[in-house]
């Protein structure tokens, strides 16, 4: 029944009942043979996969250290990666090398070979994930960088996931912007959070990542907080704004919101935000970034044509 749970949810409603019935503390059923498969974490991996992040390490944190399910260790290992813990990440390879046959743990047993300069390991790894999962070209030419210290560039990425976007970061790599169009939500947080790609595009994957609630709002913010606009741009936000489109004019019109004081203006930014956010299909996104400057928006007359944008917000935000 864990397994079936759909992992690519844009319903918030919907990911919170989950989260809530994998994180509760109920009383597990009695195991049918020794060796069945564990409970325990099956709802680790669940929650990994629907992008709950703060929930998989809550339910790690609670979980037994010693003899624990090998699939734990699976959970563990990925969420380092995203936390690019390299010396956690490679000692739970190191300790699963018996299961190097397995495609994640065959690619982070190359990736910290890679690290520690291995290249006889490598190449051994590489040939056994040719023999098992395929041709990877890119894996292939970011090892080959972080072995050498050559810079490449990386056009595109087959079937990411979160070791590319690792190895990247190591070879200093810049990342494709088509990685931030996947639909996996943990590589979304991955990629959101990795310095090695465009602000742009950065954006873009933690806008997504918040529709299917695998990363903050408040690191959504500090993205847009990130993006260099000169001060004409902000004195004249909303006409910049619907000539740039798209996430660049959301991160515009957040950040004139911040400064802007007088209460009428900041909320003619914030509904046109909301208005370019909603025929992009990033309303949802918009309205969490945007949240705390609704909440400072002061009730009076003067007011009262935001009515409707702003309640419309505060039903999305439940």
């Amino acid at each position: 029944m864990v397994a079936s749970i759909p992992t690519k949810s844009n319903s918030a409603a919907l990911r919170d009942v989950v989260s809530q019935i994998l994180l509760s503390r109920a009383r597990a059923p009695l195991a049918v043979s020794e060796n069945a498969p564990s409970l325990l974490a099956a709802r680790a991996a669940a929650l990994l996969a629907i992008g709950d992040v703060d929930g998989a390490e809550l339910l790690l944190s609670a979980s037994p250290t010693q003899e624990r399910p090998q699939g734990l260790d699976i959970v563990d290992a990925n969420l380092q990666i995203i936390r690019f813990n390299n010396a956690r990440a490679c000692s739970l390879a190191r300790n699963n090398v018996a299961s190097a046959g397995k495609d994640f743990w065959q690619r982070l047993l190359i990736y910290c070979d890679a690290l520690e300069g291995k290249e006889d390991s490598v190449g051994f790894g590489m040939s056994l994930l040719r023999e098992t999962s395929g041709d990877d070209p890119a894996m292939v030419k970011l090892v080959d960088s972080v072995l050498s210290g050559l810079p490449i560039i990386l056009e595109k990425i087959g079937q990411p996931n979160t070791i590319h976007i690792a190895l990247s970061r190591v070879a200093k790599v810049e990342l494709p912007t088509s990685i931030s169009e996947s639909d996996n939500p943990i590589l979304l947080h991955a990629v959101a959070m990795t310095p090695n790609l465009s602000i742009g595009a950065r954006i873009e994957a933690a806008e997504r990542a918040i529709s299917f609630g695998s990363l903050s709002p408040a690191q959504l913010r500090q993205l847009y907080e990130q993006v260099t606009y000169s001060e004409v741009d902000l004195a004249n936000s909303l006409t910049r704004a619907s000539e740039i489109g798209g996430a660049a004019a959301r991160a515009l019109l957040y950040q004139a919101a911040v400064k802007q004081n007088i209460p009428t203006a900041r909320a003619e930014i914030i509904s046109s935000a909301l208005g370019f956010a909603r025929k992009d299909g990033r309303y949802q996104a918009a309205v969490e970034a945007f949240r705390p400057l609704i909440n400072r928006l002061p009730p009076s007359p003067e007011m009262v044509w935001f009515a409707l944008t702003g309640v419309r917000a505060f039903l999305a935000l439940g």
